[in-house]
């Protein structure tokens, strides 16, 4: 008959050992992102970066790819990797650059805004008579 409170004891054991180890799962990522520049600001203090991707079918891809005095225009498919253009003119980088990258590929964040609205009709769909 004491196998109740033993058995009490072990699931607190158990807890307090999960949470114990989910705490420093939790301080160890939250080191690491602060001290190994892991995660949005490592991105943007590279010395390569992707301005934007177009994607043209199943693993299919155009990507321009910024790189210190040029910007290179990359074709990714399923088993390769091309080299398509160059482009070292710095007027057209620069405009490249001010142009920014498209929103035609809505971001994670975005997409999913737009799949948790409720619906609402567009403004062209709902004409005054």
């Amino acid at each position: 008959m004491n196998s109740g409170p033993e058995m009490t004891i072990a699931v607190l054991k158990m807890l307090l050992s999960l949470a114990g180890a989910l705490a420093v799962l939790f301080l160890l990522y939250r080191w690491s992102r602060k001290n190994l520049s892991i995660g949005h600001g490592a991105i943007r203090s590279r010395m390569i970066r992707v301005i934007e991707s177009q994607y043209l079918g199943p693993k299919k891809v155009i990507t321009l790819v910024q790189i210190p005095d040029s910007v290179l225009v990359i074709g990714v498919s399923a088993d390769t990797i091309s080299l398509l253009s160059r482009i070292d003119d710095p007027d057209v980088i620069a405009s490249i650059q001010k142009s920014g990258p498209s929103k035609s590929v809505l971001s994670f964040r975005e997409q999913l805004k737009r799949m948790t609205r409720p619906n609402r009709p567009s403004k062209e769909a709902v004409k005054p008579e």
